[in-house]
């Protein structure tokens, strides 16, 4: 994080306050402006899994990033020591798996597939895991050409959007979007700032029935919602602490969702009716007036007789 140091050398020596002004600044700099944010509009939240806990996670797990499977009805989360683990939507551990490597972010390309892409840090890549196998493929991008950091400031997000990947940098909060090909080949599509200059993303999903593109900053402890290219749209006081991932399954004919965040603190909690706009609901055909219907069965019923009677 670079330090924003206003020095104000034509004035008097005794107004001048840059050292402060810098600490202030790296106090409070993750907190961002607190004008516009609105309250937290879920129901007050349930803890569905817990490291430690009898049939949850094991003894030391620290959930990071988190993904709903649309297809499986399952949450999926990763941990910092390396874990890949499914959750029913109770909490109750389906699957687990160990790649490797500190995990910080996972999303879901394609619900159709087996195919699960996991953020690693420190070498900052994406990897590439088949649930069929329990294996990782041969694909996995290196993103240390475009995004790097220390051990615990780099890759900290991760989501899929549109047929491109969003990888969110902890420490400088900026957002990178990358076109994943074959043959472990990553394209740098673009990236942009986090409103409001914020650092420490930790935690991206983009829901395309919302077309929201939502992310955590932990040190502010806000949900931001913005548009697919950074566009701001609103934030809301997070109720936990130490959020580092979220996924939404979201109910459209109710326009609410349900919102599941892990905390690398060792728990993953669910928040129920969090208010949401389906932009793209499956249209239902139109059945044709009655009347209409009604009448195109009696002239196939005349014109049936018609065709029966003897010439």
């Amino acid at each position: 994080m670079q330090t924003r140091a206003l020095c104000f050398q034509a004035l008097p020596a005794r107004h001048r306050f840059c050292a402060s002004f810098a600490l202030l600044y790296l106090m409070f700099a993750g907190a961002g402006p607190a004008s516009g944010q609105s309250a937290w509009p879920g129901d007050a939240g349930t803890t569905i899994a817990t490291e430690g806990g009898i049939g949850s996670l094991l003894a030391g797990y620290e959930p990071s990033g988190a993904a709903w499977h649309t297809v499986r009805a399952s949450l999926f989360i990763v941990g910092d020591d390396g874990q890949l683990t499914e959750l029913a939507r109770d909490g109750t551990v389906l699957n687990d798996w160990v790649i490797g490597g500190d995990l910080e972010g996972v999303t879901i390309a394609d619900p159709e597939s087996d195919l699960i892409y996991v953020g690693r840090e420190h070498p900052d890549a994406v990897l590439e895991f088949d649930i069929s196998t329990g294996l990782t493929t041969s694909n996995s991008w290196n993103l240390t050409s475009w995004m790097t950091g220390s051990t615990n400031l780099g890759l900290e997000a991760l989501t899929y959007v549109d047929g491109l990947f969003y990888a969110g940098h902890q420490g400088e909060g900026n957002i990178y979007i990358f076109d994943l090909q074959p043959a472990s080949t990553a394209q740098f599509i673009n990236s942009f700032a986090a409103p409001f200059g914020r650092w420490d993303l930790s935690g991206m999903h983009y829901e395309e029935q919302t077309e929201t593109l939502y992310a955590i900053h932990d040190s502010a402890n806000v949900l931001v919602e913005m548009e697919a290219d950074g566009t701001f749209v609103a934030e809301y006081a997070l109720p936990g602490s130490n959020q580092e991932g979220i996924a939404f399954e979201v109910d459209c004919p109710t326009s609410l969702s349900s919102v599941f965040i892990s905390e690398d603190s060792g728990d993953v909690l669910r928040y129920d009716d969090y208010p949401s706009t389906c932009v793209s609901v499956p249209a239902v055909p139109a059945l044709p007036p009655i009347g209409f219907t009604l009448l195109g069965v009696l002239f196939a019923a005349v014109a049936a007789r018609e065709t029966a009677r003897p010439g």
